[in-house]
């Protein structure tokens, strides 16, 4: 599947938003299951500036959660188990607070909200 930089910018301005007022460097979690996306994102979100540390599932991720101190995440939702709403339940469980933005690649919003 291929995805064009137009149909990705999106994602690297509301990166860009939301980091907007940070000072060193930013790592941004990138958690897709889709490697073509996940190959695409990362380089949008490094051509801004960003650190990308690629995570190929949310269980990849929340292994990894002790490293966390500061950055953002970019999280797919329709991911296979754990998907981004699970992940992203066990991020507030756990109380790790850093910014997750969560994204969908289906034009369906009822079936990219059903977990929320």
């Amino acid at each position: 599947m291929a995805y064009e930089r137009n149909s990705c910018s999106a994602v690297a301005t509301l990166l860009g938003a939301l980091l907007s007022c940070a000072v060193h460097k930013i790592v941004v979690h990138l958690v897709e299951d889709d490697l073509a996306l996940r190959a695409t994102l990362t380089g949008i979100v490094e051509s801004d500036g960003y650190s990308v540390k690629q995570h190929c599932s949310g269980a990849d991720l929340l292994a990894r959660t002790a490293s966390f101190n500061d950055g953002c995440i970019l999280l797919g939702i329709n991911m296979p188990q754990p998907d981004g709403f699970a992940v992203r339940r066990a991020f507030i469980k756990k109380a790790i607070k850093i910014p997750v933005m969560l994204m969908i690649g289906s034009d369906d919003l009822v079936a990219g909200t059903e977990g929320a």
